[in-house]
């Protein structure tokens, strides 16, 4: 053979050398089926609830894991072939532990090699209208193999989740069942301390608009009336007092509003920078809520019948006459107002019958003479 063709060999069999390297290393970095976390069967729990649950709903539900396969092994505690068990709450959830080193238990231990299949569902019966369970009867077949490395001379090769349809659960060896109950729609109603508005100081020759902003810790808390986006502004003219409105509960749960006002840069007013935080805690008591509030002033909590906001005019003075009359008078809608109208007006009647008595005594005299 000639150096030329013994070169070429050369070349053919390294080649190949490389060739069987390279398939060798494919090999090995394939992803195998027998994934580290593959080893464990979890069934999960979502129970969601919303409105007004009755006591009697303690949100536990029933599981049925059944063998369809003669000689799939099951948990120690199962009975005819089922191994039942229970999940309560939301967010909660149950693993069973696949093994071959035939130790007994809440877990699945294989002997032999083989494909195994199982049957698990929700078997728990909606208590009434308002709940809604889950039941789909997922199959999930389990490979256990040959592996004369390991320590049994088995391993788990991987674990299939099938919907009823037949489509693979994308996430192997996990299991979701998503249960809820809809609750009565019971409300409670809150209405929030008023806004005060109070002027030191000084007194303008006009009232300024004062703005005031009550602003949800999250847009989607209950708001009054009037309301965009969990805030609603409301203006007082002058000093006075406006409601913000009433809220409608109809959820147990913690719900935080933020009043301010806003400073709108009026000349002659220092404006009154005074957070009030206004909480509202829902809860439910069988068929009922129950509401309890809490108001904060500057972070401190405080017994306010209204939401008082100060601020000082240092501006241009009214005139004398008018200062007196704007400090003196109450303002129109106050109770002594009220009252100043209806002495008014006794005192107009009054004056009317004076005046008729005495023109009618004038008569009398004039007629006898």
């Amino acid at each position: 053979m000639t150096n030329t063709a013994r070169d070429v060999m050369r070349g053919l069999a390294t080649m190949a050398a490389l060739m069987v390297a390279c398939v060798l290393a494919l090999a090995l970095a394939a992803p195998s089926r027998a994934l580290a976390d593959d080893d464990v069967l979890v069934v999960r729990q979502a129970f969601t609830t919303q409105g007004v649950v009755p006591p009697e709903v303690s949100g536990t539900f029933d599981y049925e894991l059944t063998r369809l396969s003669d000689e799939a092994p099951l948990p120690a505690s199962a009975t005819g072939g089922v191994y039942h068990f229970s999940l309560t709450g939301d967010d909660v959830s149950l693993s069973l532990p696949l093994v071959v080193d035939g130790t007994t238990g809440d877990k699945l231990s294989f002997a032999h090699a083989g494909v195994y299949e199982y049957r698990i569902t929700c078997a728990t019966t909606p208590s009434d209208d308002h709940m809604t369970v889950d039941t789909t009867p997922y199959v999930i077949r389990v490979s256990i193999e040959n592996d004369d490395s390991a320590a049994h001379g088995l391993k788990v090769g991987f674990i299939e989740i099938f919907t009823p349809e037949g489509t693979l659960v994308k996430k192997a060896a996990d299991v979701l069942y998503k249960h809820s109950y809809k609750g009565s729609a019971a409300t409670i109603a809150f209405v929030d301390p008023p806004v005060r508005k109070r002027i030191l100081g000084g007194v303008p020759a006009s009232d300024a608009v004062f703005r005031f902003a009550l602003t949800a810790d999250d847009p989607s808390f209950p708001m009054p009336a009037g309301s965009s986006g969990g805030a609603k502004t409301v203006q007082i003219t002058g000093e006075g007092e406006v409601e913000l409105g009433t809220m409608t509960f109809t959820n147990p749960g913690t719900y935080a509003y933020t009043l301010r006002e806003l400073d709108d840069g009026v000349k002659g007013y220092t404006y009154d920078t005074t957070e009030w935080r206004i909480e509202i805690v829902v809860t439910s008591e069988g068929s009922r809520l129950v509401l309890a509030s809490h108001v904060y002033k500057d972070g401190t909590e405080v017994t306010a019948d209204a939401c008082t906001f100060e601020n000082a005019y240092e501006g241009k003075q009214a005139p004398l006459p008018q200062r007196i009359a704007r400090r003196l008078l109450p303002k129109t809608g106050d109770s002594l107002w009220g009252l100043l109208q209806v002495c008014g007006a006794l005192v107009v009647a009054g004056g009317i019958g004076l005046g008729m008595g005495i023109a009618r005594k004038v008569r009398e005299r004039k007629a006898r003479v």
